[in-house]
């Protein structure tokens, strides 16, 4: 336990040295510390809780962490399933942290894989969609299409989405400015993001009237743990909210 939970937290503190601070990014180390402290006082915490409320808490608590590893499993594999036919019309490329005006780790590999998918399917437009966010200084579509740009793709081939400030924005949004080009549902479009988020992302477009297919870029080593254990949270609040 303490190994494992000094591990979360030394991972996490030295992710938050290079990425923007958010949910995802806070529950690693946080994490990290309940364990750590676990392991340390492990005898102290057994001997005052054996009455049935704490042991239920363990229960609850022991359930949570297994369900969200078990699901965390099942996102890898979905995610890494791609169905895209490279004869779509559009590509969408969702919006993730940028840092001045350069993108995340992250976000390049989702336009990494857009350009690959792009090099297979040269008639497709490629729509980069995200707003500006807490902790960036222009907005994500503007840093993406500027790195698709610096790596030879074609300005006139790229839409830009800047509105944004959710997966649900994203394709709402995007969904508004391929009507307009293409006519309202006259196209095929395909979705990039990167493993962890595919699942979610497929099923938000749905919702907001897309029927995508979908491409996923891999995820950074060191931002595994806060990505899924975000996503896991997201997508529970996705079925209990719906949005």
């Amino acid at each position: 336990m303490c190994l494992i939970g000094g591990a979360l937290f030394a991972a996490g503190l030295y992710q938050l040295t290079f990425i923007n601070v958010d949910f995802g990014t806070v529950c690693a180390p946080l994490l990290g510390v309940l364990l750590l402290l676990y392991g340390i006082f492990f005898d102290f915490v057994n001997q005052r809780t054996q009455n049935k409320f704490f042991k239920t808490i363990r229960y609850i608590v022991i359930f949570g962490i297994c369900s969200t590893i078990c699901f965390s499993g099942f996102l890898f594999f979905y995610g890494g399933r791609d169905n895209v036919s490279y004869d779509e019309d559009a590509v969408i490329v969702l919006g993730a942290g940028v840092y001045g005006d350069q993108v995340s780790l992250s976000l390049a590999h989702r336009l990494d894989a857009a350009l690959e998918y792009k090099s297979q399917n040269p008639e497709a437009v490629i729509v980069v969609t995200g707003g500006r966010g807490f902790q960036e200084d222009v907005t994500e579509a503007y840093a993406m299409s500027k790195y698709l740009i610096e790596r030879g793709a074609d300005p006139s081939s790229i839409i830009k989405e800047e509105n944004a400030s959710s997966t649900t924005e994203n394709f709402k949004f995007s969904k508004k400015m391929l009507d307009e080009r293409f006519g309202e549902n006259n196209y095929r479009a395909a979705v990039v993001t990167n493993d962890f988020h595919v699942f979610r992302a497929v099923k938000i477009a749905a919702k907001c009237g897309l029927d995508v297919t979908h491409l996923h870029a891999k995820t950074p080593l060191n931002t595994v743990v806060s990505s899924y254990l975000r996503e896991a949270a997201a997508v529970a609040k996705f079925v209990i909210l719906g949005y």
